[in-house]
């Protein structure tokens, strides 16, 4: 069994008890930017017990603040052009912007169906792993609301 974390506000406080983990492990951190995540896990020390450091990339809240085809479009493309031949592990945090702006519904309805492609390219495509943290719904209804995808790049790297 692997028992990983989730920071998603990280300080140098909390990564520190990092140095308490005596198992292999995983750590997934939360951050606006490739370069703000390189620089929060680079105040981690060395553990030989920490397998892997994962980019969880979350947007600002007027963008959606998750990944979904009712993110902010230029804010996707944004996130994944910078990712583009970043051979870096990340998660995507598939949800809905219900809590952190709804408005997105509305605004970003005709970009949907482009935002669905876009999001499934990079989880084919993208060169380093890829974990999806996606929740349970019965039927297709996850995967018609773009929040499901199917890795075919390997079967791992499912969260949820």
């Amino acid at each position: 069994m692997l028992i990983s974390f989730f920071e998603e506000f990280p300080t140098e406080e909390t990564l520190a008890r990092l140095k308490l983990v005596s198992w292999p492990t995983k750590l997934y951190v939360a951050a606006n930017s490739v370069q703000q995540f390189r620089a929060v896990t680079s105040v981690i020390r060395h553990n030989k017990n920490l397998l892997e450091a994962v980019y969880w990339p979350i947007l600002r809240k007027q963008d959606g603040y998750w990944i979904s085809p009712f993110s902010k479009q230029s804010a996707l493309q944004h996130l994944f052009e910078e990712l583009e031949h970043k051979n870096i592990p990340v998660m995507l945090d598939l949800e809905l912007p219900t809590t952190r702006n709804p408005w997105l519904y509305l605004t970003e309805f005709f970009n949907f169906r482009k935002d669905k492609r876009l999001i499934h390219s990079f989880v084919c495509n993208h060169p380093g792993e890829t974990y999806l943290c996606e929740y349970s719904a019965p039927g297709k209804s996850l995967q018609r609301l773009g929040l499901h995808y199917i890795n075919k790049k390997s079967n791992r790297g499912r969260l949820g």
